[in-house]
């Protein structure tokens, strides 16, 4: 079976734990973090997504490489869009640089667990398509400018579903394998 209940279930639970941290991270973003010099950035792209790694590490065995991967892959990224930003826009950077860190965490995610690279390329593709579409559906409209009202719920409930889009099929289970211990 692709998925089965308990990897459902820790899809979600981690949709949840990203989301309660990417709304605190808005939170913070807007209303404390001005103005906003690229080297925040970086650390709070690092910070936010070393949480995917801790994660997907902590669901494999090993929390600890999967930390420090995801801070290397996301800090790589999240100083990019500062390169990209005066190329493309800042909406392009962002939808650009947001689908190719879901296909690094598909290949971090084959990594951890010792499965194949195609495996990894594929599950990372289809996490970064249907997490791209949903970002791109309920959070890049109010990216630029983020709204000072943010209402903490409205915006948990829209990282949750932003996040269970690229977690679902990073727990696809396409090959057998087990995962190594850190």
């Amino acid at each position: 079976m692709p998925l089965d209940r308990h990897d459902v279930r820790d899809a979600l639970v981690g949709a949840l734990c990203l989301a309660a941290a990417s709304t605190l991270g808005d939170y913070l973003w807007v209303w404390i973090a001005k103005p906003h010099p690229w080297w925040m950035g970086v650390l709070h792209g690092a910070g936010m997504f070393g949480l995917v790694g801790a994660y997907l590490g902590l669901l494999s065995g090993a929390p600890l490489r999967g930390t420090l991967a995801a801070i290397s892959i996301s800090a790589v990224l999240s100083a990019s869009f500062y390169l990209l930003y005066g190329l493309i826009g800042p909406r392009s950077a962002m939808m650009l640089l947001w689908l190719l860190m879901w296909v690094a965490f598909g290949l971090l995610q084959s990594w951890l667990c010792a499965a194949s690279l195609a495996s990894g390329l594929f599950r990372g593709t289809c996490a970064a398509l249907l997490c791209g579409l949903t970002f791109y559906l309920l959070l890049l409209p109010g990216w630029s400018g983020r709204d000072p009202r943010l209402i903490a719920w409205t915006q948990l409930l829209r990282w949750t579903g932003v996040f269970a889009a690229a977690f679902l099929p990073l727990r696809l289970r396409l090959d057998r394998s087990t995962a190594s211990a850190d």
